[in-house]
């Protein structure tokens, strides 16, 4: 399987279009979840809160916030 592009020209965006943009990139793998996440959406939270350094309530609360582009070209 070839790997998925990821795009390289990201600005800041917020937690909920970063937190989408990684669940796009799972669900494109067609991956089998385990350990916790039962999904691509919450296997995507999971991953992007980890980047933030706060647990995954936390980034729930803070959907609308915005993030640099550093932080999320990690999480992708």
């Amino acid at each position: 399987m070839d790997p998925i592009p990821i795009p390289t020209n990201l600005s800041v965006m917020t937690i909920d279009a970063c937190c989408q943009r990684v669940q796009d990139v799972l669900e494109s793998a067609d991956l089998h979840y385990g350990h916790g996440a039962s999904d691509a959406q919450s296997e995507a939270l999971w991953i992007v809160s980890k980047q933030l350094e706060q647990s995954p309530s936390e980034t729930l609360e803070q959907l609308a916030f915005t993030i640099s582009e550093e932080l999320s070209q990690k999480a992708l």
